[in-house]
């Protein structure tokens, strides 16, 4: 459950910030409009900063509103490429600052200030809906974004935005990534924890917790089985390990066949298989011991030997399921006291009581 709510909590901020991403990058006309403002507000000091009519201080060159002009540009070439609404009192004054003599066609100061305010009703209100900006002839058409300009940069937050929100939509997908990968090496790692590499087959400390397991189930009958491969030695002294891990492969692939539904097979150590069958009794258990002996007595020939396994069957009470366990041990150890190559029953384990 945590990787499945890791998974989907990745991938939901993931198209949460990609949303995101796209909604900062699109033109942020507030933004836009407080830089318009600014530029008026700095004309405007400029233009309140000129001498008064018969002051002995000269008239300004036309370079006194250069820096302001080259900002005006500024704006206006952002406002025209987003298409961005504008007040009219506003476009009325930026249309006339782009450079040229001052006494021609320039705002007075009762136009910089309307503009000033209209600017300022625009930002705090921007649901009311403004003009939109259409390209002034001879002025707008063919301007072109400035360098440099020493008032506020005309490029904004937004982008800061979007690149901070692809950062972390990335975050979360490697974060919903990582949880499915963790989730898959922990079930291989489970796996590998209760599986015998060699055969397949469930190992001992899966037998054992099994085991456990079931005895705390209750008294219902329950059978066990102990398989051995006969003089399985001399396949690996005659004919190296390898040959023996076939051997040992063969007989686990050769059990899983003969089982009833709910039987379990283990590699208990070595050349030594288990098997638990839930529910069985001493007659059917030695019916499935049958089977597998037979089955694995089929097995082709290494050069010439066969491979023939001695099983110990016993069945009881599932509360007393070691005692069951060591019946099988003892009945192995008779079947191979009887020559090897067949099943021997344990008739002395407690019967399940109903």
């Amino acid at each position: 459950m945590f990787r499945l709510g890791a998974m989907f909590a990745g991938i939901g901020l993931t198209v949460t910030l990609c949303a995101g991403t796209a909604a900062a990058a699109a033109p942020d006309s507030v933004e836009a409009l407080q830089r318009a403002l600014q530029v008026i507000e700095v004309e405007l000091q400029e233009f309140e900063n000129l001498p008064t009519p018969g002051s002995a201080t000269p008239l300004p060159l036309s370079g006194t509103f250069k820096e302001a002009d080259e900002a005006s540009r500024s704006v206006m070439f952002e406002l025209q490429a987003a298409g961005i609404m504008i007040p009219e009192a506003a476009l009325k004054v930026l249309r006339l600052m782009p450079p040229g003599p001052l006494d021609v066609n320039r705002p007075i100061l009762s136009d910089y200030h309307a503009a000033s305010r209209a600017l300022q009703e625009a930002i705090d209100f921007p649901d009311q809906g403004t003009e939109s900006l259409p390209p002034a002839a001879g002025q707008v058409s063919n301007l072109k974004p400035p360098v440099t300009t020493s008032l506020a940069p005309v490029s904004s937050n937004s982008d800061v935005i979007a690149i901070g929100a692809v950062a972390v939509a990335l975050l979360g997908l490697a974060i919903g990534c990582f949880a499915m990968w963790r989730g898959r090496r922990h079930d291989e790692l489970a796996v590998m924890a209760r599986t015998d590499g060699l055969t397949g087959l469930l190992n001992r400390r899966r037998f054992d917790l099994d085991l456990e397991a079931a005895t705390r189930r209750g008294k219902s009958s329950t059978a066990a089985m102990m398989v051995d491969i006969d003089h399985f030695k001399r396949f690996n002294d005659s004919y190296g390990h390898a040959c023996g891990d076939d051997v040992l492969r063969s007989v686990a692939t050769a059990i899983g066949p003969q089982l009833r539904r709910g039987d379990i097979a283990y590699r208990y150590g070595g050349e030594e298989f288990s098997v638990l069958l839930p529910g069985a009794e001493d007659e059917d258990a030695r019916v499935v011991a049958e089977r597998i002996r037979l089955t694995i007595e089929s097995l082709p020939v290494v050069d010439g030997e066969s491979v023939t396994v001695s099983i110990g069957v016993a069945s009881g009470a599932a509360s007393d399921l070691n005692g069951v366990v060591s019946a099988a041990d003892r009945a192995l150890f008779r079947a191979k006291e009887s020559g090897r190559n067949c099943t021997v029953v344990d008739h002395q384990a407690a019967p399940a009581t109903s």
